[in-house]
């Protein structure tokens, strides 16, 4: 596994991490692999996070370390009119637009059994950066899967951590489990300055009770 994001000599969120904690993985245990898809996660996607096709290896193997019906991955499932969109006045150029490369998941992870897929983003009008739900508090159902599964502890990483990685980590320490981040497989667009930098949304989780590890930490 890969310890540290290679953009940096120390991890952003190195400071963060209790490097005293040790997990094995059992039935209670699952994982939300957030937004592996083309666009983000590959260098011609249309919102690629920096450097961070490197990681799709590693966050698949992680994935693997769980139990087939307890992993969760999510992805944007937009429509071209949706409102994030440029194009549409929002802020993001167009991207996972259900139905074409751009929202398909990317590398390992198109190859993977997952006990559920959540589709975000459906209705133009909406945001939805976590997993959990949308804007509005409307459930994508994630909450009820990991419930219905006997779920107490979420390992949490993918793409990107200043919006839907961390999002949906608040969410689902909010929604009462046991949530971790695993950071040296989680993307980041960099963002230093701000409500959505790096510091202040991990500030944000840490006040949530989130917590930080590596996947060294992790075993299966």
């Amino acid at each position: 596994m890969l310890e540290f994001h290679h953009q940096w000599l120390v991890h952003p969120l190195n400071q963060w991490v209790d490097s005293s904690l040790r997990f094995v993985i059992g039935k209670e245990d699952a994982c939300a692999a957030v937004d592996p898809q083309h666009c983000f996660a590959n260098p011609d996607g249309s919102l690629y996070a920096p450097n961070s096709f490197t990681l799709v290896r590693p966050a698949a193997h992680f994935t693997m370390e769980f139990y087939v019906e307890n992993r969760a991955v999510s992805g944007d499932c937009h429509s071209p009119f949706h409102k994030s969109f440029t194009e549409n006045g929002g802020r993001w150029p167009a991207h996972g637009i259900c139905g074409t490369i751009s929202a398909t998941l990317v590398g390992a992870f198109a190859d993977l059994l997952y006990g559920v897929y959540v589709a975000k983003g459906r209705e133009d009008d909406v945001e939805s950066y976590g997993a959990v739900a949308d804007e509005r508090g409307v459930s994508n159902g994630l909450v009820e899967f990991y419930r219905s599964r006997g779920i107490k502890r979420v390992f949490v990483y993918g793409w990107v951590f200043e919006f839907c990685v961390s999002t949906t980590a608040l969410q689902l320490a909010l929604a009462g489990f046991e949530v971790y981040v695993v950071i040296n497989i989680t993307a980041m667009l960099g963002i230093t300055q701000g409500e959505n930098s790096i510091q202040a949304k991990a500030q944000v989780l840490a006040n949530a009770g989130v917590e930080f590890i590596y996947s060294s930490q992790v075993s299966g």
